[in-house]
């Protein structure tokens, strides 16, 4: 017993000194936070646009961020990197100056509000982007838990503000975004320029299955809050749980955390969708609804956290990867559309009768049990989720992390060992990998040692020859 206290003490000492590395950047953590709570001030400013149907203002907010978000797929090459340019700036703290009045005193304006949503939609598409591509240049450790508690906190913070009207209400928008804006470009200067965006990557394979799922249950909420008048107070505790769980997660491993573990943690929560749909068959709708949030909102943080680490890993623009996935929320407006068609009596379809619930159940059913359906024995992680081997001949950065992987599957080295192989291989410091992975220098050179016996070399400039890298 005294060998186990001794080994958990020893773990808690480890995963603090872990979580002491992370002091620099913490900034940038907070810094997100400020800009999930903009957006959700934002979308609960636009209910009065249309009397009676709330949801039509989220969706012009929803439509102008998508138009943004698709002009960031296509721009990417030409835009890389906007975090360290000066015009994003001035272009997302312009408009979110110009939306902050609309949307504080909109309501008494009439058509203004619609104006507002506008400009509100594309400053916080652009904070998102923006935030997406810094969040890439972390390693999965340090973005997991940037994150999950950008996610929890900017939830928190949004649910809390949600009461202040008229000029506390303006004050608070402005404050918001200037924050999150400085807090952008601080996050930028404790980036290393070797994990900086760049313009070039090969093609990729998408993991079309997850973000399917995910378009799913956003479809599934837009006909619940169409039909049932869902309650924002459920909504927000349906961020908070999977975000505070997923960050408590990643806390209590800080000192060996392994990020394919984060790809069996969505099926716990894929349970909270089934038994959502199940539950919508009893008339408990606002358990369902709050379960069915809480799925939805863990699979949107955990695509956003594998879909960035891909990022990081394989040089693949975030523009592209995330703009894609916040396209997704396209689904929710057809959900919208959906719901009032049956409401208005334009479908045949009883609105209050038990076939919408049960065609609800269905869907989500089918999206949470198409992640099972992959068909593939490879590991955890993007390969299970169709994403595979992203790159193709003629992307060096893509084919050379695919010959690391190869090369540590082949000679066992364990998750962290293959962390640490790669950073080496790629010609990172030792102070670089320790600070990165969050581990003390002795933790790193022990799992050095150990990398160079298993592979049967003695220096670092051996370790990258057998890469086919040039020596450091």
């Amino acid at each position: 017993m005294a060998t186990g206290r001794a080994s958990r003490a020893g773990r808690m000492t480890r995963n603090l000194q872990a979580l002491r590395t992370l002091r620099r950047p913490t900034l940038a953590f907070f810094g997100f936070a400020f800009a999930r709570a903009w957006n959700d001030l934002a979308f609960s400013q636009v209910a009065p646009l249309v009397p009676g149907a709330a949801w039509v203002g989220q969706d012009v907010i929803t439509i102008a961020m998508s138009a943004l978000f698709l002009a960031g797929i296509l721009l990417a090459r030409r835009v890389v990197c906007l975090g360290t340019r000066r015009w994003p700036y001035a272009c997302a703290a312009v408009a979110s100056a110009a939306s902050a009045p609309l949307l504080a005193y909109g309501a008494t304006w009439g058509a203004a509000l619609a104006v507002g949503a506008v400009l509100a939609g594309l400053a916080g598409a652009l904070s998102i982007l923006m935030w997406a591509e810094l969040q890439r240049c972390f390693n999965s450790y340090r973005m997991t838990l940037y994150v999950c508690g950008g996610f929890f906190l900017g939830a928190l913070l949004g649910w809390l503000l949600a009461p202040l009207e008229g000029a506390r209400l303006l004050v608070a928008l402005l404050i918001l975004s200037g924050c999150s804006l400085a807090c952008l470009a601080t996050g930028w200067a404790c980036v290393p320029a070797c994990d900086m965006p760049k313009a070039t990557w090969g093609r990729l394979h998408f993991p079309w299955r997850l973000v399917l799922a995910l378009g799913a249950y956003e479809f599934v909420l837009g006909v619940q809050e169409t039909l049932w008048q869902a309650d924002g107070t459920l909504f927000a505790l349906g961020v908070m749980v999977p975000a505070a769980a997923l960050f408590l997660f990643a806390c209590c491993f800080a000192s060996r955390f392994d990020f394919t573990l984060l790809f069996r943690t969505p099926f716990l929560f894929m349970m909270c969708g089934l038994l959502a749909a199940l539950i919508s068959l009893t008339g408990s709708r606002g358990v369902a609804g709050f379960l069915v949030s809480m799925g939805y909102s863990f699979m949107f943080i955990l695509l956003t956290v594998l879909l960035c680490d891909i990022s990081h890993r394989y040089g693949i623009s975030a523009l592209v990867l995330c703009g894609i996935e916040e396209l997704v929320s396209l689904a929710m407006v057809a959900g919208h559309g959906v719901g009032w068609a049956m409401g208005a009596g334009l479908l045949p379809v009883d609105a209050a009768g038990p076939s919408v619930p049960a065609a609800l159940a269905m869907l989500v059913l089918v999206a949470s049990l198409s992640l099972f359906a992959s068909g593939s024995d490879e590991r955890w992680g993007v390969v299970f989720f169709g994403a595979g081997r992203l790159c193709e001949e003629g992307d060096a950065r893509g084919m050379f992390v695919a010959r690391c992987a190869d090369i540590a599957s082949t000679h066992g080295l364990s998750p962290r060992e293959k962390e640490v192989f790669q950073l080496i291989a790629l010609g990172k410091t030792a102070p670089v990998i320790s600070d990165e992975l969050c581990i003390a220098e002795g933790t790193l050179k022990s799992h050095t040692q150990r990398i160079y016996q298993k592979l049967g070399v003695h220096s670092r400039d051996e370790l990258r020859a057998l890469v086919g890298a040039p020596p450091a």
